[in-house]
C-alpha cells in the first residue's frame, strides 16, 4: 500500500505549523542525540513515534504521468 500511496504523489512536504508540539525543543540540535537536521521531536514507548503524529502535505501525480 505504501509504495502504491507513493507512486501516485509527485511532492510530500512537512507541514510544521499543524503540530507545534512535534517541534524539537530549543537546543536538541546541539545535543548528542541530534545531528542537527531534525524536522520532528520522536519520543518512545513501546515503539517510537511523533508527538501529536506527523502532518504531510502531498501533490497527486497527473493523470497523464500515471
Amino acid at each position: 500500500m505504501l509504495i502504491r500511496l507513493l507512486q501516485r504523489v509527485s511532492d510530500i512536504r512537512l507541514v510544521q505549523e499543524v503540530n507545534p508540539e512535534a517541534v524539537p525543543p530549543l537546543g536538541f540540535a546541539e545535543s548528542k542525540g541530534s545531528d542537527g537536521t531534525d524536522k520532528v521531536f520522536f519520543k518512545n514507548h513501546l515503539t517510537m513515534y511523533v508527538k501529536g503524529g506527523v502532518w504531510l502535505k502531498m501533490n497527486e501525480v497527473a493523470a497523464a504521468d500515471v
